[in-house]
């Protein structure tokens, strides 16, 4: 009996270490692709940038028709003329040109694309610190909180691939952290008063 209540009461005090220790760690958790969604900055420069490159494809498909047409002309000339000669290779040089552009704009794009998410990812990280800071929370898990959909087996891939299994909604901080983006200052609010988004 001695050995029993030894026993229980070893139990007791590790139990209540270790309730101490995750009450000074407490580990939070948040969607950072859902905070970048409806994050404005990132919706609008990413959409200046999508529109950027409508254009460009958009007036590279008008050259390429141009000289499509152009080639068109060709037809019925004689292929051994100058004439044809000259048309034919100036043709295929604005071409290897449009493509070298196309190239050269896709690189450009594509850096232009990881500085927006570079500057968003900094800026909500430097939020993500501070409420952190404020309220004591030591470790910031990202997850995925899309639902899973069984059309859609990208979804099932991503929750799958999660980091995190399960997450108390009480201390999902990713609708605070939404609202310090997108809304007007505000006094921080604890993660258990927080209103949970589990959802996109």
């Amino acid at each position: 009996m001695r050995i029993l209540a030894g026993f229980i009461g070893w139990c007791v005090v590790v139990v209540g270490s270790l309730g101490a220790t995750m009450g000074q760690t407490p580990i939070v958790a948040i969607d950072m692709g859902a905070v970048f969604e409806s994050h404005p900055l990132f919706v609008s420069q990413l959409e200046a940038l999508k529109q950027e490159i409508r254009q460009f494809e958009e007036d590279q498909n008008r050259q390429r028709e141009a000289l499509q047409a152009k080639f068109q002309t060709l037809r019925g000339q004689d292929a051994s003329s100058e004439s044809f000669r000259q048309t034919e290779a100036d043709i295929a040089g604005q071409v290897a040109n449009l493509d070298v552009q196309k190239r050269l704009r896709s690189k450009e794009y594509a850096q232009k694309e990881a500085k927006i998410y570079y500057d968003i990812y900094t800026d909500v990280s430097s939020k993500v610190t501070a409420y952190c800071q404020h309220h004591g929370l030591t470790t910031v898990i990202h997850y995925n909180s899309r639902p899973m959909d069984l059309n859609n087996p990208a979804t099932i891939m991503e929750r799958i691939g999660s980091n995190v299994v399960y997450a108390r909604p009480d201390w999902e901080i990713t609708a605070a952290i939404k609202q310090l983006c997108t809304g007007p200052a505000q006094t921080a609010r604890t993660p258990g008063n927080v209103q949970p988004s589990l959802n996109r």
